[in-house]
């Protein structure tokens, strides 16, 4: 499991409305041969499909977020980036 945080919870939005296919498409499209996708390039995906793509539209303050609201259809997992203190989240369809 990841050691991530929770998401927040969304405001306003319904999980209904939550472009599913389009984040699964992303998934597909950017992931490398064990399935695993960089969520930056997820996020960099999706703006080229749909520039208008936000994902506070759907309740979510960020990417992440969204992502992590939905463990039915993806897991996530973050690992430390190399000589900096962040972490790098990564993403693959269940």
């Amino acid at each position: 499991k990841s050691t991530a945080a929770k998401p927040a919870e969304p405001q306003g939005a319904s999980p209904k409305n939550i472009p599913l296919g389009l984040l699964r498409e992303a998934v597909e499209n950017t992931n490398d041969d064990t399935g695993w996708s960089q969520l930056g390039t997820i996020g960099s995906y999706i703006l080229k499909l749909q520039p208008d793509f936000d994902s506070r539209s759907f309740g979510y303050k960020k990417l992440t977020d969204l992502f992590m609201a939905l463990p039915e259809h993806f897991e996530w997992k973050d690992r430390a980036a190399p000589n900096a203190p962040t972490k790098i989240i990564y993403i693959r369809m269940r």
